[in-house]
């Protein structure tokens, strides 16, 4: 009774929170580039599927040839955060630390793509998610933009 009421509680909270707030956005970096999260919820349970959004879009007209979604979390303990590639396989990008093909993948001008993940925390505690633009041509990263994310993962 007391987790079908947890989870009552929460589906409403979640309902509440993307119809007032449907964006938690912290993007920062390069203008001509941007990635913005989407994740309604700033808690969750345990072992509870959380779906998060990232939305990269890019105004430069020259673009990037060499371009790999970086993604660092830190926290008690690893969450599993899953995406699909573009052959349709699924991807642990946390345990993998990119999305995206080792050799890089081109954004254009005007590029204007989302990526859906799942993430599921095992352990209670604050988790914070660094998601990376990162540019890999000439066999060195730099950082284009990021955005910060924090989670709360409570039982």
């Amino acid at each position: 009774m007391e987790n079908t009421l947890k989870i009552t509680v929460l589906c409403i909270i979640t309902l509440i929170v993307s119809l007032v707030v449907p964006t938690i956005s912290n993007a920062a970096g390069d203008d001509d580039y941007s990635i913005n999260l989407n994740y309604p919820l700033k808690s969750v349970l345990i072992n509870t599927e959380q779906k998060i959004s990232a939305r990269l879009t890019s105004t430069d007209a020259t673009g990037l040839t060499n371009a790999r979604i970086k993604v660092e979390v830190s926290g008690p303990a690893t969450p599993k955060v899953m995406a699909k590639d573009t052959l349709g396989n699924d991807i642990d990008v946390v345990k993998e630390g990119y999305w995206g093909p080792n050799a890089g993948f081109p954004v254009g001008a005007n590029y204007n793509v989302t990526t859906e993940f799942t993430a599921t925390f095992p352990v209670a505690g604050t988790y914070t998610a660094t998601i990376s633009l990162v540019d890999i041509s000439g066999g060195t990263e730099r950082t284009v933009t990021s955005e910060k994310m924090s989670m709360t993962v409570g039982t």
